[in-house]
């Protein structure tokens, strides 16, 4: 079982969709988090990411946090705006 992260402000369609496909991962969504400790821990514990734009999803104290990540899926079409460093 895998933990996933979804980074971007997902609307209720995608998290359903989400929520359906990744049924057998531990599945959280960033923008639910109630406060910076629930925020770090999400970041901390994740293995995966799903994001669209990450350098503007996340803080630049965010990085630190990301040493678990094991892959990043981008929603978005391409990844030019992507900064490796922050992972």
């Amino acid at each position: 079982m895998s933990k996933i992260l979804v980074t971007y402000l997902a609307d209720h369609e995608q998290k359903e969709m989400f929520k359906q496909t990744f049924s057998s991962h531990e599945l959280s969504f960033l923008a639910e988090s109630r406060d910076a400790s629930d925020r770090g821990a999400l970041l901390k514990n994740a293995e995966v990411l799903v994001s669209w734009n990450p350098a503007k999803e996340l803080e630049k104290d965010d990085h630190s946090l990301l040493q678990g990540v094991r892959f990043v899926q981008l929603i978005s079409a391409g990844y030019d705006h992507l900064k490796f460093g922050m992972f």
